[in-house]
């Protein structure tokens, strides 16, 4: 796998004798901020269009945004991965807008970047193999960590937003239910649980099945986004396996309010029974909480309302646990209190996964989305793919403008490239 990243510093200039071509970034019917756009990319092809027969150079590529009259507004990150140039539009683009972009690129090195004491555009997102997790971070920040190891399922804890972790650790109430994760199957599924996390019979609890590590395919960092693919085991409670995964996330840190968590799982089909429900789960930290489990409710719901309560809302415009447990909404978003800020975490359904999917929730603090395993072999091919992606941001689903990021990626921005190649 190849991956190319923008050097940090540097101006149009720098593109004097190198090959470039524009690219148009179309916002279509929704209102964009901070998009991820991408597009299909061959720099050997455009090369050898071009009349150069010299090897494409990954590390030469340079992205700016450009204005009108083709002159540079400024650079932008962007990373090359599997064919595919990523970026970042950065800032507001109006439903119906456009912009326009120019991307360098030749056979050569990365041309040599003049120091211009300033940075454009925030440092990479790395992630580093620890032994038992993968720290994610930016900078100095630390962004998250991912804990695969010594554990019944993988899981992402912290999971930081703007003011602090967003999730919850491992804790003796509902201890199955921590951090971010994938989970297979449920206490009322019948089949394998790989939801709850108990070794002994106590049903319907257990026992519970596992999701074990065997390896990651492959560790990467860029200025756009960090990555890892990841093989995993699904194993029985008797440690039989019945089922493979093959697990790609990507974590983007766009700008310093938001973090974003794109989860793409390609499962063979489990030899199992039951309702085999594949869902990304998260436990979010216990101040975003509604109410406390732990206390006594005087009005039959499941613990008592907090004196500062967390915030449930859908995509539908519903408020609350009753208004979007079970639901099949597009997103489902759960904010609240985090340190001296208001933070939320948001799960996005992809509109091409397999068969309906569904929601749910809980005022405590746990919510889902998932949906079964498909039983048409027509259409499965042996292994179905799933993605989800989790959105974090500050303040709650209006001032984190969760329904705008949700558009970004169910209907991402159409990008154009032109038919000609030019050269500074």
């Amino acid at each position: 796998m190849t991956t190319a990243m923008l050097s940090k510093e540097a101006t149009m200039t720098d593109l004097r004798g190198r090959y470039f071509v524009e690219a148009t970034v179309e916002a279509g019917p929704a209102n964009r901020a901070d998009a991820i756009v991408f597009t299909p990319f061959d720099g050997r092809q455009l090369l050898w269009h071009a009349g150069n027969d010299t090897p494409f150079h990954p590390l030469s590529l340079e992205v700016f945004e450009i204005d009108e009259d083709g002159q540079p507004v400024r650079q932008v990150p962007a990373q090359l991965d599997e064919g595919v140039l990523t970026w970042i539009a950065q800032g507001e683009l109006a439903a119906g807008g456009r912009r326009r972009y120019r991307i360098g690129f030749d056979g050569q090195d990365a041309p040599a970047m003049q120091s211009l004491g300033k940075p454009v555009f925030r440092d990479r997102v790395i992630v580093t193999d620890l032994g038992k997790e993968l720290l994610v971070s930016q900078n100095t920040t630390e962004l998250g960590r991912y804990r695969y190891r010594d554990v019944w399922k993988p899981f992402f804890y912290p999971l930081n937003g703007p003011h602090g972790s967003v999730v919850r650790g491992i804790e003796s109430e509902h201890p199955h239910q921590h951090g971010l994760y994938l989970s297979y199957g449920g206490e009322d599924c019948l089949g394998v649980n790989i939801w709850s996390e108990v070794g002994t019979v106590r049903p319907p609890l257990g026992p519970a099945g596992k999701m074990l590590h065997d390896t990651f395919e492959w560790i990467e960092y860029g200025w756009v986004y960090g990555q890892f693919r990841q093989r995993l085991t699904y194993v029985k409670p008797d440690g039989h396996p019945f089922a493979r995964e093959l697990r790609t996330v990507r974590f983007y840190a766009p700008t310093a309010d938001i973090r974003i968590v794109d989860w793409t799982v390609r499962l063979e089909e489990p030899a199992d029974t039951g309702q085999r429900r594949v869902a990304l789960a998260c436990r979010v930290a216990n101040s975003m909480r509604v109410r406390d489990q732990t206390q006594k409710s005087d009005d039959g719901m499941m613990g008592a309302l907090r004196e500062k309560p967390g915030r449930i809302e859908n995509s539908a415009g519903g408020v609350g646990e009753l208004a979007s447990r079970g639901g099949a909404f597009n997103w489902l978003d759960f904010s609240g209190p985090v340190e001296e800020g208001w933070n939320g975490i948001a799960l996005f359904d992809h509109p091409d996964n397999p068969g309906p999917g569904a929601f749910s929730c809980r005022e405590y603090g746990v919510f889902t989305v998932g949906r079964s395993y498909p039983t048409d072999r027509t259409a499965r091919s042996g292994a179905a793919l799933f993605r989800y992606r989790a959105y974090i941001h500050a303040g709650d689903a209006t001032q984190g403008r969760v329904a705008c990021a949700y558009e970004d990626y169910a209907h991402p921005c159409r990008v154009v490239l032109a038919t000609e190649i030019g050269q500074q």
